[in-house]
C-alpha cells in the first residue's frame, strides 16, 4: 500500500475521525511519511543484505528475507 493510497483512505474517511479533524489529517499524513521512509530503510537493508552471517542461519534468514520482499511488493 503506498503512501498515496494510504492519505486516500485517510481522506475518504475524514468526517469518521473524533476530535479535531485537522490534527487528525495531520498527524495520519505525518504517519503516512513515517511508513514510507520505513518502508524505504527496509528495502534498503534487505537489498543489502549478502547471505546468512552463518550457514547454520541460512534457513531462517531466507524465510526471513522472503517475508521482507513479500511485504515490500504488497506496499509498493
Amino acid at each position: 500500500m503506498t503512501t498515496d493510497r494510504i492519505l486516500e483512505i485517510i481522506q475518504r474517511n475524514y468526517d469518521k475521525f473524533t476530535g479535531t479533524n485537522e490534527a487528525e489529517l495531520h498527524a495520519a499524513e505525518e504517519i503516512a511519511a513515517l511508513f514510507t521512509e520505513l518502508r524505504d530503510l527496509l528495502e534498503q537493508l534487505a537489498d543489502i543484505q549478502n547471505g546468512p552471517p552463518l550457514i547454520q542461519d541460512e534457513k531462517e534468514w531466507r524465510e526471513i528475507m522472503d517475508k521482507t520482499y513479500a511485504l515490500l511488493k504488497e506496499t509498493e
